[in-house]
């Protein structure tokens, strides 16, 4: 596992084997990431989140959070 020391990890965040976590990524308590994901830089994953293996995050993905589009309805299509 490789950490970026910008990178945030929150305790109670669970971060599998083998994952890389870039610079200013940010983890929160509740999110579980399994082995293997690749967090390229400025990634937040947040809220009652769990991410299987081998998955990859680009620069400024927002993951777990409220939606920006205040608009938008659970349904909507």
């Amino acid at each position: 596992m490789t950490i970026h020391s910008t990178a945030v990890i929150q305790p109670g965040a669970e971060v599998g084997s083998d994952c890389e976590i870039g610079p200013y990524c940010v983890i929160g308590a509740n999110v579980k990431l399994g082995a293997g994901c690749w967090l390229h830089s400025h990634v937040v994953l947040d809220g009652l989140t769990t991410i299987g293996k081998n998955n990859r995050f680009y620069p400024h993905a927002c993951i777990g959070l409220q939606t920006q589009d205040l608009k938008w309805k659970e349904g909507n299509k």
